[in-house]
């Protein structure tokens, strides 16, 4: 073998023919297109994961402060008006954005019912609902509790 057959031999297996650049370009193309639909829908479950904690918290705050109303009605023996049997609400409550984010406050409407048990044990129900429908915030948190002296 000369050194001329082997330069020609190497100068024809070089590179890559336009084909091979196309289906690598379609491969890559499709593979970005993927990626593209996975971020836009972890984008949408962020939001909606979002949207349920702070329901989540702003029903486990208004299940404390039922709590505490609870025991001060053990300990005097005066029920508040938040604690009677029936329903109640609805209230607004707004969740600040955290400092240093580009969020929006967060509206909640807040209503619970209040069922008597017995031996004096009441069963507290509180929903949260976005106070205006959106296709992205539709649902209701609903939290339950009893309370027993």
């Amino acid at each position: 073998m000369n050194w001329e057959d082997r330069g020609a031999r190497m100068r024809k297996n070089e590179g890559f023919t336009l084909l091979e650049v196309i289906v690598a370009i379609v491969v890559l193309t499709v593979a970005l297109l993927g990626l593209a639909q996975m971020i836009l829908i972890s984008v949408e479950k962020y939001d909606f994961a979002r949207w349920d904690t702070k329901a989540t918290q702003v029903a486990q705050s208004k299940l404390e402060t039922l709590k505490g109303l609870f025991s001060g009605k053990v300990e005097t023996g005066i029920e508040d008006a938040d604690l009677v049997t029936g329903d109640h609400g609805p209230e607004m409550v707004t969740l600040a954005a955290p400092s240093g984010t580009w969020g929006e406050p967060s509206d909640f409407w807040v209503r619970w019912q209040i069922s008597d048990l017995s031996g004096g044990q009441k069963l507290i129900a509180v929903t949260v609902t976005p106070p205006v429908p959106n296709p992205r915030r539709n649902e209701t948190i609903t939290v339950m509790s009893q309370f027993a002296p």
